[in-house]
């Protein structure tokens, strides 16, 4: 019975922070999206092919989030760093908006 609990604890502690993080990235990449399409128009179109990468890059992710299973290290790596990508993006992205 403690086995099983830990093992519960542990799961928990493993996959809810990601869930949370994967929620959150994809919130704020959308939300950042949505204001360099703006941007964009607002400053004549210069930022198109960086807005359309991302776009790209939230669509894979969106379909790994479908596709992973749990048993695969090498999907969940991957995922790590498609989602430290968006986060770089989207700071990068608030951050020529912004400043």
């Amino acid at each position: 019975l403690t086995e099983k609990r830990n093992s519960n604890i542990r799961y928990v502690l493993k996959y809810y922070p990601v869930r949370f993080l994967r929620s959150w990235v994809i919130l704020t990449s959308v939300f950042s999206i949505i204001f360099m399409f703006l941007y964009t128009l607002a400053q004549g179109l210069i930022y198109i092919p960086q807005s359309i990468i991302f776009a790209l890059a939230i669509i894979r992710f969106l379909y790994l989030l479908e596709t992973t299973k749990k048993g695969e290290s090498t999907e969940i790596l991957y995922d790590k760093i498609i989602l430290l990508l968006l986060v770089i993006f989207s700071i990068y992205s608030f951050y020529i908006i912004y400043f």
